[in-house]
């Protein structure tokens, strides 16, 4: 059986009634990516890169430059030799050093839970960490393969100096860009590869927090994405 969220049928009955786009439902759609997705091959995929970029009439090029005294405008001569350069440049394989790389190499040390009870009216318990955070646990009917998280403090960039605003605003956004744990967004993505999980600290204009969701098997992973974005931020003194 194959469920999947309300929006995503919208989108496909908007682009069947406004385009013509085909909409067979996600078990067909499944079903033909099981057939045909495993049939192409790396040569044919480069075929079809080859293709697109071999014409210069098919290439659009936009650049942004700053308006700065003393900066030499670029061209239309300058952008052609620049890419026929890179064009002629050679190529080395790409090597993938993640190897067996684990997420988090050591275990954090444990704590404990220091009490705990039940509010039955509502369907929640509530367990006291031993560093005073409460934790309060809600089974619901909604999705019976998803743990959905979050926490949030009063205090956002409406407490944070004039002078640090920018970097209070742009900082978790710098976190995703920058990675943490001594990985890179691109390692962080196939190091998750098959997981169903994700997690991220937010600040916003009276609030600060995290949040996330995971498939229940990867909850331990989503937690440990948070525990290495607080104590190991990819951020550099150069960016």
């Amino acid at each position: 059986l194959f469920r999947s969220e309300s929006g995503g049928m919208v989108n496909e009955l908007v682009s069947l009634f406004l385009e013509g786009e085909p909409a067979p439902g996600i078990e067909v759609e499944y079903q033909l990516a099981q057939r045909f997705v495993p049939t192409i091959t790396a040569a044919e995929a480069k075929a079809v890169v080859q293709k697109w970029t071999a014409s210069e009439a098919n290439r659009v090029i936009l650049t942004v430059e700053p308006q700065k005294d003393g900066l030499t405008p670029v061209t239309q001569a300058s952008l052609t030799t620049a890419m026929r350069r890179g064009e002629a440049a050679p190529v080395t394989p790409w090597k993938d050093d993640i190897g067996q790389r684990e997420l988090l190499a050591g275990t954090p040390t444990p704590r404990t839970v220091r009490a705990r009870r039940e509010i039955p009216e509502i369907g929640v318990t509530v367990v006291t960490l031993s560093n005073g955070v409460e934790v309060w646990l809600k089974p619901t009917d909604f999705k019976n393969d998803q743990v959905v998280f979050t926490a949030y403090a009063k205090g956002g960039m409406s407490t944070v100096p004039e002078a640090d605003y920018r970097n209070a605003s742009l900082a978790t956004t710098l976190l995703g860009l920058s990675g943490f744990g001594g990985f890179t967004p691109v390692d962080l993505g196939k190091l998750l590869a098959g997981k169903t999980a994700g997690a991220s600290p937010f600040v916003g204009a009276t609030t600060h927090g995290v949040q996330g969701n995971a498939a229940p098997r990867d909850l331990e992973t989503a937690l440990q994405l948070l525990h290495l974005q607080f104590t190991a931020p990819g951020f550099t003194s150069e960016g």
